[in-house]
Parts: C-alpha cells; structure tokens; sequence
C-alpha cells in the first residue's frame, strides 16, 4: 500500500511540475510578446526621440527576456533546489517588471496615454501572476522535498 501511495504522489509531483513548468514559461512570453504588440508604450515624438515611457517597456522587455530565459532553463532541470532557486529569481523578475514602469522609469504624466492607459496596468497584472506562480511553485518544490524526508524516515 505504502509504494502506491509513493507513486501517486510522484505522479501527481511530476503533473503539477509539468503545469507549473508550462505557467511559469507562458507568462514572461505573453509579457514579452505583449509589451511589443497589445500593450506597448507610446512610439515615438516628432522629432523621432522617444519619451521616457518608451524605455519603460524596452526594461520590461529585457527582465521578461530574462525571465523567459531563466523559466526554460527551469524546465529543463531536474534537481528540486535548484528548481526552487530559478522559482526565486523569476519572483524577483515579477517584482522588477512590476515596479518599472512608472517607478523605476517614470511615465507619461497624461492618464489617457498608451502608457497610463496599458502598459502599465497589463505588465502589473501578468507580472503579479508571474511572482505568484514561482512563489507557489516554490511553496510547493519545498512541500515535497519535506514530505520525502518525512517519508525516510
């Protein structure tokens, strides 16, 4: 009874690592994708410079690149600390895409602005949902790894 217990639970381990792994993968990609497309920031003045909200979404973009990057080599990974490792440094690349634009980069001062208007409020919401599911998955890495101590034993 106790070895079928121990596969269902690796079963059940490795659907939710497989979940988790695809979520934590999608969401800097739909970021990334979406701060060039849907949600982008104002283009450019008249003059061809480009106001500061501009390099507000390039910063997004790149700690989405990163995040991206960091959520592949995840999958890829079989060890759960360092598992647990990436899931931490992908919140961190949450928080840092959260707070950019409009604190870290300042935006335009007009609320009706693509920036104001988009921008900002679309890399917020998949960026908490980004700092949310490495914190879960973090949670859950840690759960595990406690359960087949206890289990050991």
């Amino acid at each position: 009874m106790g070895d079928a217990n121990n596969v269902m639970t690796a079963k059940r381990s490795n659907t939710s690592n497989r979940i988790m792994s695809c979520l934590l993968t999608v969401l800097p990609l739909v970021i990334l994708i979406g701060v060039n497309t849907w949600f982008k920031t104002c283009g450019p003045k008249d003059d061809g410079s480009y106001m500061a909200c501009h390099w507000a979404g390039r910063a997004v973009a790149a700690a989405a690149f990163m995040a991206l990057v960091l959520a592949v080599f995840r999958m890829l990974l079989k060890d759960r600390g360092a598992k647990a490792g990436l899931d931490i440094a992908l919140a961190a690349c949450g928080v840092l895409m959260m707070i950019t634009p409009g604190r870290v980069i300042s935006l335009c001062a007009m609320e009706d602005m693509m920036c104001r208007a988009h921008t900002q409020p679309w890399t917020i919401a998949l960026s908490a949902a980004l700092l949310i599911a490495a914190a879960v998955d973090c949670f859950m890495i840690r759960s595990e790894a406690d359960a087949d101590k206890h289990r050991r034993k």
